[in-house]
């Protein structure tokens, strides 16, 4: 009975929040207690740019420049890194625009850290990945796969989908104001 209630404790319990209740100070053999174990916080990153909507015209057989259609928003994320082969983490954003004439734009931004199964111990071989769903006034989904280089400080990124024939509607993601 006393080790199913000790397992309760310790597996139900804050840790440390009985052990002293249950078997009264500790030391580590000299008189003295225990140094603290250190909080551990696994290794992040902070990502900040903007997101832009644009408008492309390609009626003409080739399509023109593309035309912002409002002014950038701010975005930004934190995101823990995995360190485990085989592990990923996720971060996902997600904006609503009104485009004027041609209605609302949804988009679900998710950003991804990949640890390859594989890896060696820290993980080495870490990458990124980010991915754009576009619905509403255009609907399309692009992805790109990225090394610590090309996804910090924020990805630069495209996507666009097909809003009427001859049409673009799509988001760039840039790491400077447009």
């Amino acid at each position: 009975m006393k080790s199913a209630v000790l397992f309760f404790i310790l597996l139900c319990a804050p840790a440390g929040a009985f052990a002293s209740a249950l078997f009264g100070e500790l030391d580590a053999g000299n008189g003295q207690a225990p140094a603290e174990l250190p909080f551990v916080k696994a290794p992040g990153i902070s990502a900040s740019g903007f997101i832009s909507v644009w408008t492309q015209d390609c009626s003409a057989g080739a399509c023109g420049l593309p035309q912002g259609v409002m002014p950038a928003r701010k975005a930004s994320f934190d995101m823990l890194l995995p360190d485990g082969p085989g592990s990923a983490q996720v971060k996902e954003l997600r904006e609503n625009f009104t485009v004027e004439g041609l209605g609302e734009l949804n988009v679900r931004l998710s950003f991804y850290a990949i640890c390859p199964f594989g890896a060696a111990e820290g993980c080495p071989s870490r990458y990124f990945q980010v991915q754009a769903e576009l619905s509403g006034a255009a609907a399309a989904f692009c992805a790109a796969s990225l090394n610590a280089g090309d996804f910090l400080p924020f990805p630069v990124f495209m996507c666009a989908g097909v809003t009427a024939p001859g049409r673009r509607l799509g988001i760039t993601l840039s790491r400077g104001q447009i």
